[in-house]
Order: structure tokens, then sequence, then C-alpha cells
């Protein structure tokens, strides 16, 4: 899938996954020209896909992110694939507020992350690259970039690495947070 926001959801790889936007609003770009990206209010702002956008553990995902400081180590969720509502089986993509921490990630805190002993990656409320890939989803095979650097992964939490069945929607700037049966909901504070 291929959305380039300008000025609505649409997919214009020719696959035909478009988005559908719950409350983000239209805003600048990297470029300064309006109307070009979205902006995630943190609160319930995100974009749900038609049909899933990853089939498979050989993958990868890239965006635009500008990510303003919220004074507080959280997740903000930049892509959910696989979502489906309720949690049990996604993977998602994930910067940290810090700006420290990248990951891709599975439910019950089961994780691959690059993190980079405190250096921030990019700069608050700058617009930045950022970008995940796998090979096979596994702690070898798993290399996140930042405006074109490479940053091999580092860390990986938890035991247990499902892979998701990626049957469902994908959902840009909100994930549930833990397995099934959990209401906790986080998204996205910033544009994309």
């Amino acid at each position: 899938a291929y959305y380039p926001f300008d000025g609505n959801a649409s997919d214009m790889s020719g696959n035909g996954h478009h988005g559908t936007v719950s409350s983000a609003t239209l805003t600048t770009d990297r470029f300064g020209s309006a109307s070009k990206a979205y902006q995630f209010d943190g609160t319930d702002d995100y974009i749900t896909t038609q049909g899933s956008l990853i089939t498979g553990t050989v993958f990868s995902a890239a965006m635009w992110v500008k990510i303003p400081a919220q004074g507080h180590n959280a997740v903000v969720p930049l892509i959910t694939f696989g979502y489906s509502g309720d949690g049990a089986r996604r993977l998602d993509f994930n910067v940290y507020e810090t700006l420290t921490e990248m990951q891709i990630g599975t439910p019950g805190h089961n994780g691959i992350d690059y993190k980079s002993g405190g250096a921030k990656l990019f700069e608050y409320d700058q617009w930045a690259h950022v970008a995940v890939t796998s090979g096979d989803y596994s702690l070898s095979e798993v290399d996140f970039y930042v405006n074109g650097v490479k940053y091999a992964a580092n860390y990986k939490g938890g035991g247990n690495y499902p892979f998701p069945l990626n049957n469902t929607a994908a959902v840009i700037g909100k994930h549930t947070s833990a397995p099934k049966g959990s209401n906790l909901i986080r998204y996205c504070a910033g544009s994309l």
C-alpha cells in the first residue's frame, strides 16, 4: 500500500487498501504543503485501511513522522497490522515518546526493538523518515531505519513471538497495548 495523504487516505498503489479517517485532521507535510499529512491528537484519531497490508514474516513499512514532546515514556503507535479490535493477533510498529527506541511487537509485551541507550534517534517536532524491515521476524532479521541510517535490532522482549494472522485491516495511529480482553488503547500524538 502507498498512502501519500494528498488530501485523503487513498491507497495510491493500485491495491485498493483505501483508508477511512476517524477524527485525524489534514495538516502541513514536511515540505510545508498544506493538507498533505495527517495530524493525530493522541486521544481518538486513527485511520483504518481496507484489507490486510502484510501477509507474512518478510515485510517492510516506512513513513514520515513528526512527534512532539509529551512528557512521559509512552509508546507512540504508528501502524498496527492485523488489527482485529481486541488486540489478540496484531503486529505493531511503534516509536517511544523519548525517541530513543523503535519497536515491532505482538501482544503480551513481545517485541523486537532497537534501543539507542539514551540518545534520541531524531528530534521532537521535526519530520523524520522511519522504517522497519523484517526477513523472518527474528532479532537477527529485523532492522530499523531513521532518515536512511540503519539500526539493527538489539533487544527481544518476552518469550512468545506469534506472528499475526494479518487477515484483517491495518490501523494507522492506534493500537490496543495488551492481549485480548484488555480495554487499554493507545493513540498516536503527532503527524504522519
